[in-house]
């Protein structure tokens, strides 16, 4: 049907996806996570802190 083609489809789309993320974690190990840690916007009030951090660096 054409749901389980879109589900395909899909699915072929995430694996792709989680295969490019993964592969440079498998590379790079530990080092890797706590560059990525940062630029993640779920903790809410990373973003306020990063917009602090890039006023108080500029002259």
């Amino acid at each position: 049907s054409i749901g389980d083609s879109a589900g395909g489809e899909l699915n072929a789309l995430l694996t792709d996806l989680i295969s490019m993320i993964a592969a440079p974690l498998q590379q790079t190990g530990r080092d890797f996570v706590p560059s990525l840690a940062p630029v993640r916007p779920w903790p809410s009030g990373a973003e306020r802190d990063e917009k602090q951090a890039s006023r108080a660096l500029r002259p």
